[in-house]
């Protein structure tokens, strides 16, 4: 197809070089992270009911991708820094696990300059304050998720023979994502912080639960 398409002179171009051009005039909310970046952003798709480009399908669209309007949830890819074209107004990082290095030449202090980078060119930052890659970054004016304070009265249930992860969040009250796992919690839990930032919490309560 690649060869086809320059014989047509058909213009061809890296997902990288894409990325301007796609989210260059969008509200991006952006999932970057080693674990549980393509989770949170579906979790957070389903949550803004918003377009949606994901390394995963969710079986809420059944898809990666989905065109609403112009605001989206992206899951952001840092194995080739390519985050840093994602034009994010909202930057969510699960953790900072050092990972693909060899892009970054195993240099760890670029590899972390480039997280601190994608955050800092966000107006919003939600962090798991927890991850202790996180901590290594300088960041400021963010608002940190602490899992094993915020999040209480973990449970997990069959809900319609489906399984549910329940658990409280700081003070918004009772959530109920599908999946089972802590993992699950603080996903859902950093998609929940984020949205918070365009939705009343009733309704990213009754939105959630349209994830899968």
């Amino acid at each position: 197809e690649l060869i086809e398409a320059r014989l047509k002179q058909i213009r061809t171009l890296s997902r990288k070089e894409a990325l301007p051009i796609i989210l260059g005039d969008k509200k991006n909310y952006c999932v970057a992270g080693a674990h549980g970046k393509s989770t949170t952003t579906a979790i957070l798709a389903s949550i803004l009911e918003s377009s949606a480009l994901i390394g995963a399908i969710s079986k809420d669209f059944d898809s990666n991708f989905r065109y609403v309007d112009d605001l989206v949830a992206f899951e952001a890819d840092e194995s080739d820094a390519s985050f840093l074209l994602s034009n994010p107004y909202c930057a969510i990082v699960t953790n900072a696990e050092p990972e693909h290095m060899e892009y970054y030449h195993y240099d760890y202090d670029k590899f972390f300059q480039a997280y601190e980078r994608f955050i800092d060119l966000a107006k919003k930052r939600v962090l798991n304050g927890e991850d202790e890659y996180i901590k290594k970054l300088k960041i400021e004016d963010a608002t940190y998720l602490y899992p094993s304070v915020d999040i209480k009265n973990l449970c997990y249930t069959l809900k319609d023979k489906e399984p549910c992860t329940k658990f409280d969040l700081k003070d918004y009250g009772t959530f109920e994502v599908w999946g089972f796992g802590y993992h699950i919690a603080v996903d859902a839990s950093l998609a929940i912080m984020a949205a918070l930032n365009e939705l009343d919490i009733e309704i990213i309560r009754k939105n959630i639960l349209n994830y899968k």
